[in-house]
């Protein structure tokens, strides 16, 4: 009953008053044990394209014409496994010109601020079908933009700059960065 509930308190008080930044101590039973935190701050800051950025570029190329690249992101979920946190999401890929694609993409966000894309088969059909790779695709987060590296056949790779397009979500973004910015100057 009660015994259980003082417990819990003073093992909250201990770990909160904890001078290694709020760190759990490790006496008795638990010495030697790995400590563990109650909050840790980079689990409220998001890196990478926020849930509803939308990101375009059109590439003037010569013979063909223009190359639009639209990249929308349209879910983004952080979790913890045995490797660490680990942030995965849904984007739209829209491609219009010369190749014409409108389909879904799984991607992982990798540590170096790459986003890997895993490509469904309609979008595989087309790159193959159009002798193309995506070869790479990074975000940008100090100047909120991405970046596709696609090598087409018979000339060197290519970047596009994807620009981030005006909307709902850079409303959303800025309240995320006011809150998260509030929240460290409070303390």
């Amino acid at each position: 009953g009660n015994s259980g509930i003082q417990m819990f308190i003073i093992c909250a008080f201990l770990v909160a008053a904890s001078p290694a930044g709020r760190e759990a101590p490790s006496p008795g039973i638990w010495r030697g044990a790995a400590p563990f935190k109650l909050w840790d701050s980079s689990l409220l800051a998001l890196g990478g394209p926020p849930v509803g950025g939308v990101y375009k570029a059109v590439l003037r190329m010569p013979v063909i014409g223009d190359q639009t690249f639209v990249l929308q992101i349209l879910r983004r979920r952080r979790s913890l496994g045995p490797a660490g946190i680990t942030e995965r999401g849904l984007a739209r890929i829209t491609l219009s010109g010369a190749m014409n694609l409108d389909e879904h993409a799984e991607f992982r966000m990798g540590a170096d601020g790459a986003i890997l894309l895993d490509f469904n088969a309609p979008t595989l059909a087309l790159l193959r079908r159009m002798r193309t790779r995506i070869r790479k695709c990074t975000y940008c987060e100090t100047g909120d933009f991405s970046t596709l590296v696609i090598a087409p056949p018979l000339v060197p790779a290519i970047r596009v700059r994807l620009l981030r397009q005006p909307g709902r979500s850079n409303a959303l973004r800025r309240d995320a960065d006011d809150m998260r910015s509030n929240h460290f100057k409070n303390r």
